[in-house]
């Protein structure tokens, strides 16, 4: 991390979950991380982002997407960061049979606590985003600002993965973020992110 950040990186992404599947300290990559900003004091530096709302492994047909469970999440985040706040939370998987708003409402009061600034998603389908930003513009809420889909030049069959929660990057998901306005809620909301880091949240890429 100290190369990378050297390097001129800024933004630190983990999870929750990671590193869960091995025996040991449970959430070790946040810990890790934490620890190591806390010794160089460069917290202010980089943009700290994080994921949680993730099934327990041994349970992963278990949504983990109430108020609790995501404000629990978020809390322990902080703590193994060691931070005051998390630039962008992401939410690690969905639970469609809740309805998005209600999950929208929960993000935005972790916004109103001062616990996160901004807040994203990972594996939920452009259907299930477009549900969350109608919601967040009829009830004037802080929406999406970015999505973190699975995505590869290599074509993924979604049928043989063995984690059914999983999202892939396909033409409807695509389509949404070329149209949708993601990258400019960022670009408006001053977000300390770079033309090249709003490009790579965003996902947009005219030449796909």
């Amino acid at each position: 991390m100290d190369a990378y950040v050297a390097s001129g990186g800024n933004m630190i992404d983990t999870a929750e979950v990671y590193a869960n599947w091995l025996p040991g300290t449970q959430s070790i990559s946040e810990c890790t991380i934490g620890n190591w900003m806390k010794s160089r004091g460069n917290r202010n530096n980089l943009i700290v982002t994080t994921k949680g709302a993730h099934p327990r492994l041994p349970t992963m047909e278990i949504s983990r997407m109430s108020r609790e469970e995501i404000t629990e999440d978020v809390d322990g985040s902080l703590r193994r960061l060691q931070v005051d706040t998390i630039d962008l939370y992401w939410l690690h998987r969905d639970d469609r049979n809740r309805h998005a708003g209600e999950i929208l409402d929960t993000l935005n009061n972790l916004v109103k606590e001062g616990k996160i600034r901004y807040f994203g998603c990972s594996n939920w389908t452009a259907n299930r985003i477009q549900e969350a930003q109608l919601y967040a513009e009829s009830h004037g809420l802080q929406s999406f600002s970015a999505n973190q889909p699975m995505w590869s030049l290599a074509s993924v069959d979604p049928s043989a993965m063995e984690d059914r929660t999983l999202v892939v990057m396909d033409e409807e998901l695509l389509h949404l973020h070329r149209l949708d306005q993601l990258e400019d809620s960022l670009k408006a909301d001053k977000v300390r992110f770079t033309e090249a880091e709003i490009a790579y949240l965003t996902l947009l890429d005219d030449e796909t």
